[in-house]
């Protein structure tokens, strides 16, 4: 994946901002949709988030 083509610095910046993106996503969709069936689509495992 991503690993390779970023730098050990990049690439735990970009997963810290995803999971934070993440985090305001599934409180602005609480009472909408699961946040895992976003996570699902994206194929990312349940809970990646957390």
């Amino acid at each position: 994946g991503l690993k390779l083509f970023l730098s050990k610095e990049e690439y735990e910046s970009l997963t810290k901002k995803l999971r934070e993106l993440l985090n305001l996503l599934e409180f602005k969709l609480k009472d909408i949709i699961d946040i895992n069936d976003i996570l699902y689509k994206m194929d990312f495992p349940k809970d990646w988030h957390k």
